[in-house]
């Protein structure tokens, strides 16, 4: 089951698989040797680093977000927020400790173009009328 605040990167260092957890939003990682419970959590990821896959980014970009500076986009990326999906699905203390000041607006407005993203999306269904 997909943790979505959470994300984790194998990497291999000295002969021995590491990995990397980090709470979307936070600086904090904790990087150590890989268990057999880590690999039992994040299979996919596992399976992926073990394939010599990247992951893909898959979102709307940071830019896109009303009110977002450059600055503010970098700074996200360095605490793990990649897309504005993942700032629209911060919880408070995250948002609050990634954002800084202005972070409700910001994830608001965040939230507001995933919205509207995903009505793009969606294709709206005409019903014939039946004679």
């Amino acid at each position: 089951m997909a943790e979505p605040n959470i994300r984790a990167r194998f990497f291999e260092s000295n002969g021995f698989d590491h990995i990397e957890i980090r709470i979307v939003g936070s600086p904090d990682t904790v990087i150590r040797k890989a268990k057999p419970e880590d690999i039992s959590r994040f299979p996919e990821v596992f399976e992926a680093y073990r394939g010599g896959k990247k992951e893909e980014v898959v979102g709307t970009p940071l830019e896109d977000i009303p009110g977002m500076s450059p600055s503010r986009a970098v700074s996200l990326r360095l605490k793990g927020v990649r897309v504005a999906e993942e700032v629209a699905a911060l919880d408070d203390a995250p948002a609050k400790a990634a954002i800084g000041m202005g972070w409700l607006d910001l994830r608001k407005a965040a939230q507001n173009v995933v919205e509207l993203a995903q009505l793009k999306d969606k294709k709206p269904t005409r019903r014939r009328k039946s004679s």
